[in-house]
């Protein structure tokens, strides 16, 4: 999981490395960017980070949801995705990530029984 990466899991200088390097090795890998990271910004092509002060992580409070929730529920989504493939050994599923998503990473450990 891709923590404060302007380009997300696209950026060569951050999270894609590691991606790459767990398939070489056999691994089934999938890297989610985070709400407001990577392409999923609030206008295509334009690449931000809701860790650079620009708060719009911070508008999902105006709904009643911190933006670790969003990012625990979009990987959890992504768990479901991997358990669905036939070549995904479901009882090997692990996760890591860097900077805000080894932050992600310890909350989705903690509250989905499948790591």
């Amino acid at each position: 999981m891709p923590g404060h990466w302007r380009k997300g899991k696209i950026d060569p200088s951050g999270p894609q490395p590691v991606g790459h390097s767990l398939a070489v090795n056999g691994y089934v890998c999938l890297t989610i960017d985070p709400w407001d990271s990577g392409e999923r910004t609030t206008i295509h092509g334009i690449f931000e980070d809701h860790g650079d002060g620009n708060n719009l992580g911070s508008s999902l409070m105006n709904i009643g949801e911190p933006l670790i929730g969003i990012e625990i529920s979009d990987n959890m989504r992504g768990v479901d995705l991997l358990c669905s493939l036939p070549y995904v050994d479901q009882a090997n599923i692990g996760a890591t990530g860097a900077s805000g998503g080894g932050n992600q990473t310890m909350w989705l450990a903690s509250l989905d029984e499948r790591f």
